[in-house]
């Protein structure tokens, strides 16, 4: 997405940048990982710096990732969805809710 690449960041967790801009404090990731069912899911994380020291949040689902991302830029926002949306129609990937 957008030139950037996937890194690892723990066993089978995997972490790319959604959006993230020089100027701007804000950063949103994509996580990737295996669920209990062995089924592969894309999940959301926000980037947060910490006297010095940059972590990501706790995973939130893609719905309520691109809700804070909506609320910080539409445009990048419509842009992640159309990505997602392509990886459907790609038959790499599905969209549907997961039941706690």
């Amino acid at each position: 997405f957008n030139d950037e690449e996937m890194q690892e960041i723990a066993e089978d967790v995997w972490a790319m940048p959604a959006y993230m801009k020089e100027d701007d404090d804000f950063s949103m990731f994509f996580i990737l990982t295996k669920i209990e069912s062995g089924e592969t899911v894309i999940a959301f994380s926000q980037g947060e710096m910490s006297d010095g020291n940059f972590s990501l949040s706790e995973p939130m689902v893609s719905g309520n990732g691109l809700n804070v991302l909506n609320s910080h830029d539409e445009k990048s926002a419509a842009s992640v969805l159309h990505f997602l949306n392509q990886i459907s129609k790609a038959n790499e990937g599905d969209w549907r809710m997961i039941e706690d």
